[in-house]
């Protein structure tokens, strides 16, 4: 597995993935803004066959906020997602950033348990975050200790 920087041609295939695998998907012409924010970092995950996950991260001042992690479905627990987030952690101390947030599911308990196991822990909750279906967000983050 290859992760590398998104480029503006890798657009329409996330796009179809963002379909594939959100019930509220971004449309191309926000991941596009989003992949052209200099305050966002931006990362897919390829291997033979093409992308099979990406990320989207904004940093702002000295912290960041992970706003997207997906893997395709059918190359779900082959430690996609987790090369995802370390590479985005790698890029969050390279940028030295005190801490790094993220909201998600109540019910994703793996990607819950992929977090934890990473150094997030749970701040709060924001209740009915997620209107489709309605769900609680869990609000976790991760401290970079001086000298990582």
């Amino acid at each position: 597995m290859k992760y590398r920087k998104m480029k503006l041609s890798d657009l329409f295939r996330i796009g179809e993935l963002e379909r594939m695998i959100f019930n509220d998907p971004w449309s191309v012409s926000s991941c596009r803004g989003a992949l052209e924010n200099n305050c966002v970092y931006a990362v897919v995950a390829e291997d033979e066959e093409g992308i099979a996950g990406y990320g989207f991260m904004m940093g702002t001042q000295d912290e960041a906020e992970i706003l997207r992690i997906a893997v395709v479905p059918e190359k779900r627990r082959n430690h996609i997602g987790s090369g995802l987030l370390e590479d985005m952690l790698d890029y969050g101390d390279y940028e030295n950033y005190t801490n790094i947030f993220l909201e998600v599911r109540a019910s994703n308990e793996a990607a819950r348990a992929l977090y934890e196991k990473n150094g997030f822990e749970v701040i709060g909750r924001r209740v009915e975050y997620y209107k489709d279906p309605k769900e609680d967000a869990i609000i976790m983050e991760f401290v970079f200790e001086d000298g990582e």
